[in-house]
């Protein structure tokens, strides 16, 4: 699978569809990722996104002692990994990431930060410290630095997922252990 760097401004095209995310970061030596199902862009140049991240959750809190974080969506095939990921937290599990077959790589314009292997979409943020939001909120807000695509499923800064067999398409998480893939393009002229 070949992977595009795009514009970081452009990265809100890669979360309109509404998708479940792997949050994945890296501190002092420490590795850690977790699904995350509400996400949503803020605004571009510079693109900002929204994250609901449980303040106890394991991941947040490297994330917020680290500042950089990658947010991947990873697809259909990839289910039995992120309900592993959902279920279990490093801190009770040393070995959460090798038993859940969460396969990370890395590229040089990521800061040495982890990235899903098999995933369709890849964005590097940096936390926005918002003291506000950090005691009465689960929310943090991040800047995206650098955005990565799947050759395969984006053409013309555009998803591009209609021939994109069901399992490698990115889910939607519901509620319950209910999960969709996403669906077919509906076109209408003359609409950006």
């Amino acid at each position: 699978m070949a992977i595009l760097s795009i514009d970081p401004d452009r990265a809100a095209r890669l979360l309109n569809i509404g998708p479940l995310v792997i949050v994945s970061t890296t501190y002092q030596g420490i590795t850690n990722a977790m699904p995350l199902a509400w996400i949503c862009p803020m605004g571009y140049n510079p693109a900002t996104i929204s994250l609901v991240m449980n303040r106890g959750a394991y991941t947040r809190v490297l994330v917020e002692k680290s500042g950089h974080f990658m947010v991947q969506i990873p697809v259909a095939d990839q289910l039995d990994t992120i309900i592993s990921l959902g279920t279990q937290s490093l801190a009770d599990n040393p070995n959460k990431l090798a038993e859940s077959g969460l396969e990370l790589f890395t590229v040089e314009e990521a800061r040495g930060l982890p990235m899903m292997q098999g995933a369709v979409a890849w964005l590097l943020c940096s936390l926005i410290p918002d003291q506000y939001l950090n005691e009465h909120s689960n929310m943090l807000i991040a800047r995206v630095e650098q955005a990565w695509v799947a050759e395969e499923v984006f053409d013309n800064g555009y998803w591009d997922l209609d021939n994109c067999p069901p399992e490698k398409s990115p889910l939607h998480y519901v509620a319950g252990g209910k999960f969709y893939t996403v669906g077919k393009k509906i076109e209408v002229a003359n609409l950006d």
